[in-house]
């Protein structure tokens, strides 16, 4: 959800840590989303994610392929105080690779059952929850 909030430009929760200090309220003992904590739990874990949950595994990737795209900055220009081989392997192991696989969106509403999240928009219900 917070991939798909960044890319919808509705909240950044990401923010890189030398930017952070400009921030409203900003403490440094405050804990923060850290991106490359999630790139890395991301690359260990993506077989597993894809395997459980492959829409959402889709909308990850294909966030984190336009989010890079639109900022039309390199994840390690953005975040250099983060690991670049980390974005690296992220790239070349699985960007890349699916990259070539991805096509159009699966639509939202197979997101919202996959993660077991309710209807609430008219289009988000299928045929057979309606009737």
């Amino acid at each position: 959800m917070m991939l798909g909030n960044w890319h919808s430009f509705s909240s950044f929760a990401f923010t890189p840590q030398h930017e952070r200090k400009f921030t409203r309220n900003y403490s440094p003992d405050e804990p923060s989303h850290e991106l490359n904590n999630y790139i890395e739990t991301f690359v260990s874990h993506h077989e597993q994610i894809e395997k459980e949950f492959p829409v959402m595994h889709e909308y990850i990737i294909g966030f984190l392929i336009r989010i890079e795209a639109n900022k039309k900055l390199t994840y390690e220009e953005w975040y250099p105080e983060a690991d670049p081989h980390l974005f690296k392997q992220l790239r070349e192991d699985i960007l890349i690779p699916e990259k070539l696989g991805l096509k159009k969106p699966t639509p939202i509403k197979y997101f919202l059952k996959e993660a077991g999240i309710p209807p609430f928009m008219l289009t988000d219900f299928f045929e057979t929850e309606t009737s």
